[in-house]
């Protein structure tokens, strides 16, 4: 599966500013969209199979829909994060 590197890099850089600005109570979720970045970065490594991947997104989907990032910098994550998904999802559809 093949993923734009900015839109990684976008998504990152943009959890990065937010997690700064973010009220405290807000925080946690920064680092929690952090690390599940990584984690998605490691599948895609090892290639693993689109299922997983696509599942990986529909969970991280619906973190972002059980939480909420405030301000406009959590807008610019839950942008930045639905366009990196979109990507992901639209592979699906080709195959």
């Amino acid at each position: 599966m093949q993923v734009r590197e900015e839109l990684i890099a976008e998504y990152r850089a943009s959890l990065l500013a937010g997690q700064g600005l973010a009220p405290e109570g807000e925080r946690s979720l920064y680092t929690l969209h952090l690390a599940e970045l990584k984690s998605l970065e490691e599948l895609l490594d090892r290639s693993a199979s689109p299922e997983a991947i696509f599942k990986f997104i529909s969970t991280e989907r619906r973190s972002f829909g059980w939480s909420y990032l405030s301000g406009a910098h959590g807008e610019q994550v839950e942008k930045r994060f639905h366009a990196l998904a979109s990507e992901i999802e639209s592979q699906g559809s080709r195959g």
